[in-house]
């Protein structure tokens, strides 16, 4: 694990593509625990390519760019992520990012990976044949990805079926759901966490149901981890 490893997997994207992965590779690697966000893909109006430091590593995030832009997406992986390094704060115990914009910095302490590093063809509406051939493009360039940035955490916000076999996610390493975090999939295998979420721009939960399962997952996975060590 190293920055230079990040440059070199960074070197890989295509041209037109979204450089992803860590906004501040040194953050990331002394977060702990390591915590990626696996999501679909982005959608933009430029037609060339830009890495994400250029809208989520601003001084002032907030205000330059998460206080209006997605922020259905954008506003639950920052609390998540806020209460997961923050000492496994609930919903309740946060304050809201409006009121405390610098929670935003915590983008540059998790990794964002999205399955296809093209833009979207449809907007804001992905569709699964576009993303599951994304994906297959960039396959490559997501196992490299991985490989440096060996997160503790994985989130897959929708894109849990892209990635099973990859990592080799089986029945037998499936987490008793508990309650707190009983609607959604947990797995561990070789001490690692793996969620399967809906993506943080869903409907079907409200956002103190979505943020505190994550955080609650978290928390437990850290429980018996300890334990077993």
């Amino acid at each position: 694990m190293s920055l230079a490893e990040i440059e070199a997997y960074e070197k890989l994207f295509p041209t037109g593509t979204i450089i992803d992965g860590v906004v501040d590779g040194e953050q990331y690697f002394k977060s702990s625990p390591k915590i990626a966000w696996f999501l679909k893909e982005a959608y933009t109006d430029e037609e060339e390519g830009w890495h994400i430091k250029k809208y989520y590593g601003q001084e002032d995030a907030y205000w330059e760019f998460f206080r209006t832009a997605a922020t259905p997406t954008w506003h639950p992986i920052i609390y998540a992520s806020y209460g997961i390094l923050n000492g496994f704060l609930t919903w309740e115990e946060m304050p809201y990012i409006r009121n405390k914009p610098e929670m935003c910095d915590v983008i540059n302490k998790v990794a964002l990976i999205n399955a296809n590093k093209f833009p979207s063809l449809t907007g804001t509406r992905t569709i699964w044949k576009n993303l599951a051939q994304g994906y297959q493009s960039c396959k490559d360039i997501i196992l490299q990805q991985i490989a440096t940035l060996q997160p503790d955490i994985h989130i897959f916000c929708g894109t849990f079926l892209l990635y099973r076999e990859r990592f080799g996610i089986g029945n037998e390493h499936a987490v008793e759901r508990k309650k707190g975090f009983e609607n959604c999939g947990a797995w561990i295998k070789d001490g690692k966490l793996f969620m399967d979420v809906y993506h943080p721009a869903q409907t079907k939960q409200t956002r103190e149901v979505y943020v505190d399962q994550i955080v609650n997952a978290v928390a437990y996975w850290k429980l018996i981890t300890a334990n077993n060590n």
